[in-house]
């Protein structure tokens, strides 16, 4: 008789488990929210900036330099717009402009006293931008206008001279950005700026003394921390 009651028990355990489960309210796990790019922001950049040209002298008739480089630094600040649709599709436009420190300086290949020296002062680029969010990754092309500011200075017997000229080129590049949160991102950027051949024509040496920069390029690569609102 006891054994069966001991059976009994066990058998009422067995039997009362579905039930007492059956009341424990059961919750679904969490679903992570999916990260969305769309909308404005304002940030800041910088990073480091190179290119190179070659100069023609037009009262020569030939190349008074070899191809020389240029490098410097830049910083500034960036704003602009995104819009995502499809799912993880990503479009938008963007602006930035730069202070830059970007120089070089090549002398004549004729006359080694004369010295012939290239400063961008800032550059704007003005792009659109296109790409696919994976998760909180955003992998991007970019291509637009630029606008680069800059001086030719001519250091020789003569005396110094210089121009100075706003140029407007084409941009083009790629780049990857990293939400940290529902308003901050990280990005990191390259660009490529080419600005043909601009010419310098108010070089009053001897009296007047035009030149062309060859092939002139300009290339970025930058960090940036945006705000998105």
């Amino acid at each position: 008789m006891k054994y069966s009651l001991f059976g009994l028990a066990g058998l009422a355990a067995v039997i009362g488990t579905p039930a007492l489960a059956a009341d424990i309210p059961l919750k679904a796990p969490p679903v992570a929210a999916v990260y969305n790019w769309t909308g404005c922001y304002v940030g800041v950049e910088g990073g480091a900036d190179w290119g190179g040209t070659r100069i023609y002298d037009y009262l020569v008739g030939g190349y008074i330099t070899n191809p020389f480089n240029f490098s410097g630094g830049l910083l500034g600040g960036t704003i602009g717009c995104n819009y995502q649709f499809n799912g993880n599709w990503v479009v938008g436009v963007e602006d930035d402009l730069s202070w830059t420190n970007n120089q070089g300086s090549a002398t004549n290949l004729a006359v080694a006293t004369t010295t012939n020296t290239l400063h961008e002062n800032w550059i704007d680029t003005l792009r659109g931008r296109a790409g696919i969010a994976v998760g909180n990754w955003l992998f991007y092309g970019t291509a637009g206008a630029a606008f680069v500011n800059t001086k030719l200075t001519v250091v020789g017997l003569a005396g110094t001279f210089s121009e100075t000229q706003t140029l407007t080129g084409w941009t083009a590049g790629t780049g990857v950005e990293v939400g940290l949160g529902p308003h901050w991102s990280l990005k990191a950027e390259y660009l490529y700026i080419g600005l043909g051949n601009p010419n310098y024509t108010s070089m009053p040496s001897p009296p007047i003394d035009p030149r062309r920069l060859d092939n002139l390029n300009t290339q970025l690569a930058r960090a940036g921390l945006n705000f998105r609102f």
